[in-house]
């Protein structure tokens, strides 16, 4: 059985974990679901730490726990968690030298880079602790899980309303109405009209002169203004004498 996140951690110096602290960790596996011969489900994990010794490469797989019942082989799904069994993995030379054999007689990882030998003089007691880098890596995947959990759930948008399908409606038949035909009325010639003669235009607007009176027997003489009025001389009849007109 694999040794759980936190005994790891517990069997770790202080002064492995004290180193982490000049170091920088990013993701660059994200967790995936799958099968493993030895461990079964696992949830694995991909980090990418940069120290001041170099950069390096963390594999870590939480195994799930095994479910009661008949079944051995049925597990749950696995969470980063301190109490979760964990299969760790890193290229430094202190898991190389030091970490890797130990780890993998305990199903806590494989031999890949190293030789296969025990570590006699580092790690004569074969504890199963880990490097600074896989420290780094089991800290930030545990907290990521947690931000992630505790994360309000968006709530999902406000599906529209349904439509209400409407069913045809059959409409009456409207009755036609009957087309008024329009009277004929007898038809009459019309009236003619008497023609009017109209008016002879004048030929200037100008206004005339005043002309005097009129003379019997002769056109009419226009008076001249500026001729100073003169008298008339009366008409002189002649005297007839009444023996005359007795004669006569």
């Amino acid at each position: 059985m694999p040794l759980t996140a936190k005994r790891i951690l517990d069997f770790t110096p202080g002064k492995i974990k004290a180193r982490t602290r000049v170091c920088s960790i990013r993701i660059i596996g994200q967790g995936k679901y799958k099968n493993s011969r030895k461990l079964g489900k696992v949830y694995e994990l991909k980090y990418y730490v940069r120290c001041l010794d170099g950069n390096r490469r963390v594999t870590l797989r939480y195994v799930g726990n095994k479910k009661p019942g008949i079944n051995r082989r049925e597990q749950e799904d696995p969470e980063p968690n301190l109490n979760t069994q964990l299969w760790a993995s890193c290229g430094c030379p202190w898991h190389m030298y030091v970490c890797e054999y130990s780890l993998a007689k305990q199903s806590s990882s494989d031999i890949i880079y190293s030789n296969g030998q025990p570590p006699v003089i580092k790690n004569p007691h074969m504890i199963g602790w880990c490097c600074k880098h896989v420290v780094l890596a089991i800290q930030k995947s545990i907290k990521d899980w947690k931000f992630a959990r505790n994360r309000p759930k968006k709530t999902p948008a406000p599906s529209p309303p349904a439509r209400t399908v409407l069913k045809p409606v059959k409409e009456k038949p409207i009755p036609a109405k009957p087309e008024k035909k329009p009277e004929l009325k007898p038809t009459t010639a019309p009236a003619r009209r008497t023609p009017t003669l109209k008016k002879p235009v004048r030929e200037s607007l100008q206004p005339k002169k005043p002309t005097g009176p009129k003379t019997p027997g002769g056109p009419k003489k226009p008076i001249d203004s500026n001729r100073t009025p003169t008298m008339r001389k009366p008409i002189r009849t002649p005297l007839v004498r009444d023996d005359e007109d007795d004669n006569g």
